[in-house]
């Protein structure tokens, strides 16, 4: 890629154009895993868990850690009106509706901020704060290596595949959930290694690697159960290999049962666990008839809308298709895997009532796949010079969106229209309850799913620009003050984006969230602030 210094820091073009061995560029792109991981952490809140299903995650670790057991508190049974994020099992326990994948990864970093707060008389809530926050970035950091190594396997160049590896990390929306509480950059890393291990079996035909792939995806799915799903993908890409090596039948059946035994491992694990805590095996303790939305709307709303679509919160997936068309020459079983697992996961949440992902930046849902595609995106701009100058602009596109998202603290502005009632205008949708099965629950659709002038994107520059004015609020006093006095008279604030459609629509002062969300930037700003008062 010759222009590759468009989008990447020119020491690290330099340093994988200086040498053509291995060793320089493994450590050129563990250097710039641990640089991003350093960014993260500066974009980090610092704050953790952030919210309901964070706190029910970090409840379920804590529980096996400290008393073997899956059970919280039964307060999570009650937390989410017809939705909570516990349910309470069959011997009256509460038990966390999540997967326990994260729970199990989260267990040595609880350990060890549980060992601090003891040894150096740290506030508990603190050290798990201070400890927890450093998961999802070095996650995510892991998954940016998996890129990396998942484009140099597709034969992208060097250059090519540090370049996605940066392009991933800020111009996605990986960079706004590294810094959060919830479970997608596992399910991504996941996802990436699983792959990954498939590229390694096909070169080098050692079966530990197809087992190896077999547990990354069933840690996935163990995470996260609706990542079930994806295994077709998966399971035909390996059929599509085994043939491609002109195996019998009785050659493939033992490769294939490498890949197959983690996840049927998995499966009976899965329904084991349903049956202890709820008593059937298909009891997962999410909510029944929960797919229930139109799926045209949902398709629409995930992919193409300017209020949760992808193409507006990682703009490099617009060029996915181009790449998967060049796949289709030298590498075309895994572009028909990239397809059919993009496919497989957009189509499930389509058909998902909460495909909004409630407070959420953007697609929340379809973060695990990204990594997936950034495969084909490489491909695409390492092929012609039109196709390198529009990957830098989505880029900088996806840049300056997602930086954004993690500017601004999602709470605020989720708290500054949580009073909005535009059902006539948004819809509903009818979903099951968990604390009353079989009776079915009105859901209004939230504006900022469906209605362009409560995105999330124009919502949070607006709100950047109210603290730009020297607004600011305090999440422990829950006060909300700019210079010219009370938030709601400000007048930056009080012309809110929905404004001119909606006038008699106002927004809440977002009192108990702070404006800004990284933490030292907010000290920095609720110094100038202060201040300026």
């Amino acid at each position: 890629m010759r222009n590759a210094a468009e989008i990447l820091p020119h020491a690290f073009v330099a340093r994988v154009r200086s040498s053509d061995v291995r060793q320089p560029t493994r450590a050129a792109i563990v250097l710039l895993a641990f640089m991003i991981f350093l960014l993260y952490l500066l974009s980090s809140s610092w704050r953790f868990p952030l919210g309901g299903d964070g706190r029910a995650t970090l409840a379920t670790s804590r529980s096996l850690l400290t008393h073997q057991t899956l059970a919280v508190d039964a307060e999570f049974a009650s937390d989410e009106g017809f939705a909570p994020r516990a349910k309470i099992g069959v011997d009256g326990r509460a038990y966390a509706k999540a997967g326990l994948g994260l729970p199990i990864v989260e267990m040595p970093f609880v350990a060890v901020a549980l060992g601090i707060s003891r040894v150096a008389a740290v506030p508990e809530a603190q050290a798990l704060a201070a400890i927890l926050s450093l998961l999802n970035p070095l996650l995510t950091a892991c998954t940016v290596i998996a890129v990396f190594r998942l484009c140099r396997s597709m034969d992208c160049p060097a250059p090519a595949a540090l370049s996605m590896a940066v392009a991933y990390s800020f111009g996605t929306l990986a960079w706004v959930y590294a810094g959060v509480d919830g479970t997608e950059p596992l399910q991504a890393l996941c996802l990436v290694l699983a792959l990954l291990f498939l590229l390694k079996y096909r070169s080098e035909r050692l079966a530990t690697s197809l087992s190896a792939s077999g547990f990354a995806l069933a840690f996935a799915v163990v995470t996260k159960p609706a990542d079930a799903v994806l295994v077709p993908a998966f399971g035909l890409y390996v059929i599509a290999v085994l043939r491609a090596q002109r195996l019998s039948l009785r050659q493939a059946a033992p490769a294939l049962a490498h890949f197959i035994s983690p996840l049927a491992i998995c499966f009976l694990f899965l329904v084991w666990l349903n049956w202890i805590r709820f008593g059937s095996v298909l009891e997962t303790g999410y909510e029944h008839d929960a797919f229930r939305n139109h799926f045209s709307s949902g398709i629409y709303g995930l992919v193409f809308s300017f209020n949760k679509g992808i193409i507006f919160y990682s703009p490099l997936v617009l060029l996915a298709p181009v790449g998967i068309g060049l796949m289709a020459r030298a590498h075309r079983e895994e572009a028909a895997m990239i397809v059919l697992a993009s496919l497989s996961y957009v189509s499930l949440f389509a058909k998902y009532a909460f495909w909004g992902a409630g407070w959420a930046w953007g697609p929340r849902y379809l973060v695990p796949i990204l990594p997936l595609l950034m495969v084909p995106v490489a491909r695409a701009v390492d092929t012609a010079r039109v196709w390198r100058y529009l990957g830098a602009g989505l880029f900088v596109a996806g840049f300056l969106v997602n930086g954004v998202g993690v500017l601004i603290d999602g709470d605020a502005y989720h708290s500054a229209i949580m009073n909005v009632d535009l059902t006539e205008q948004t819809g509903s949708v009818q979903v099951g309850s968990v604390r009353y099965p079989g009776q079915l629950v009105e859901m209004a659709i939230p504006p900022d799913y469906v209605l362009p002038e409560f995105s999330e994107i124009v919502g949070k520059l607006w709100l950047a620009g109210v603290a730009w004015d020297g607004c600011s609020c305090h999440e422990h006093t829950a006060e909300c003050g700019c210079r010219s006095g009370a938030m709601e008279k400000d007048a930056r604030f009080s012309s809110p984006p929905w404004a001119k459609r909606y006038p008699d629509v106002h927004a809440l002062a977002p009192y108990g969230s702070r404006l800004i969300n990284p933490w030292i930037v907010n000290r920095i700003h609720q110094s100038f602030a202060s201040r300026s008062r």
